[in-house]
């Protein structure tokens, strides 16, 4: 943060994760729609094998020099690496017929990447294997500038059915993230927040919270607007939709209060860092900000502590 960069990604228990672990893991978040996981964001890994030898890891061209003079030296890195390209090579029309064509995967084990089209990176193999192929002692990590503006839209759909058929055509558009809310949840707001029922009807058994983010709202206006049709108008999957942005054109004050509400259907789904965001994002366009949303933010902020 203190140099403008951030690391795009957002798991649900972010709040108390380690670099290290998010990278044993592959860790993946509500971000991932656009942001992918942490293989996407691994650029070199120090790590120490099975039998003590130190490795440190980087992409290598396999049709350049260096890897041929990188192949021919001794030690544990050049054998590792020279044993992986044969495998790779060999096995590589089994390995991506075998792999499902998914938009996001946050598994480990990944043969697909750690040969991807000429680049060979251990590192891509390393990350996802939970620590039973080496311990990471160190990462170089790519950071991204964080988009300063979002806007999010709440789809309401009568069956979880209907709202998985409208993700994909909604992944189109290229939001930060979607999140399914299901009937469980939505069962949870109407009993213990009564005054959040009104979003929340008894027909409605799933909805879908879509984020967007952009440099400006004349980028993220356009795109929150033409899904809210592509969704509502022209699909008609969806019953309903609320949209929450900062800009003035789009009814300003719903805008605002939209913002809000989604705020505490994030905490009532005990997502706390995303009531956290949508809180501090409301306050910033809020004319008044009262005691009880200082209260919300309070309880958001020491739950993540607490974790």
């Amino acid at each position: 943060a203190h140099f403008g960069r951030t690391l795009p990604l957002d798991p649900p228990d972010r709040a108390y994760r380690t670099i290290g672990g998010m990278i044993a893991t592959n860790a993946a978040g509500i971000s991932s729609a656009k942001y992918g996981t942490a293989i996407d964001h691994v650029e070199s890994l120090d790590l120490i094998l099975a039998d003590g030898s130190f490795v440190r890891t980087r992409p290598i061209d396999v049709r350049t020099s260096d890897f041929k003079n990188f192949s021919a030296e001794t030690g544990r890195g050049a054998e590792l690496l020279g044993s992986l390209y044969q495998i790779l090579r060999d096995h590589r029309g089994i390995i991506h017929a075998k792999m499902p064509p998914l938009p996001v995967n946050s598994s480990g084990y990944r043969l697909d990447r750690a040969l991807w089209q000429s680049v060979l990176d251990l590192a891509r193999l390393v990350t996802g294997s939970e620590g039973t192929l080496a311990i990471i002692t160190r990462a170089t990590l790519r950071t991204v500038a964080p988009l300063p503006v979002s806007g999010a839209l709440v789809f309401y759909f009568e069956s979880v059915q209907l709202a998985a058929d409208s993700v994909r055509p909604i992944l189109e558009a290229e939001p930060r993230s979607v999140e399914l809310v299901d009937a469980r949840a939505l069962s949870r707001v109407r009993s213990s927040r009564p005054d959040l029922a009104h979003f929340c009807r008894e027909n409605i058994q799933s909805a879908l919270i879509v984020e967007f983010d952009g440099a400006d709202n004349d980028e993220i206006i356009p795109r929150l607007l033409a899904t809210q049709k592509l969704i509502v108008d022209e699909g008609g999957t969806a019953v309903d939709s609320i949209l929450a942005t900062a800009e003035p054109d789009v009814d300003e004050r719903q805008a605002i209060n939209t913002r809000y509400t989604i705020a505490q259907l994030y905490l009532v789904l005990e997502d706390y860092g995303n009531a956290a965001k949508e809180l501090e994002a409301w306050m910033r366009v809020s004319p008044i900000v009262g005691p009880d949303a200082k209260v919300l933010l309070g309880q958001a902020y020491y739950q993540l502590g607490r974790k």
